[in-house]
């Protein structure tokens, strides 16, 4: 059992920016690197290859796009990672989380909706869009 936990933990690097418990941020957070959250975000966190880590004691009601997140602490809103997210047992999440890889532990609290799907151009249809069934014949 302590095997596979150590396994399933990923390394991520050295943490560029911390952001305190005592910090409440309103508005737009970009970052490189790695982000460890322990305070209050509401807005937008962004950031094209940059990890997240939302900390036990966080707070986030934003949208969220990076290449991986790691959610530990309170997340209300959309987050859409390029490689992973992981949800830990501590964690609390309401809203959507679209990644290739979603893991979430025993203990956490997730009410939303969840896709896993591979990173695509954003040129690129959905299989499912409109157009697509349109061109196919299948969609009136």
């Amino acid at each position: 059992m302590r095997k596979r936990k150590a396994e399933k933990k990923r390394k991520i690097g050295a943490i560029s920016t911390f952001i305190g418990a005592d910090a409440v941020i309103e508005g737009a957070v970009g970052f490189q690197g790695v982000l460890h959250l322990e305070g209050t975000i509401r807005g937008e966190i962004r950031s094209e290859d940059g990890a997240l880590i939302v900390g036990e004691s966080a707070v986030v009601e934003a949208g969220i796009v990076v290449d991986s997140a790691i959610i530990k602490g309170a997340v209300n809103g959309i987050v859409e990672a390029k490689s992973s997210i992981d949800v830990t047992g501590s964690a609390s999440v309401t809203g959507e989380m679209y990644a290739p890889v979603i893991s979430i532990d025993p203990g956490a609290v997730f009410n939303g909706n969840c896709g896993m799907k591979k990173n695509r151009r954003p040129e690129e249809k959905a299989p499912d869009s409109p157009e697509i069934q349109k061109r196919d014949g299948i969609m009136e």
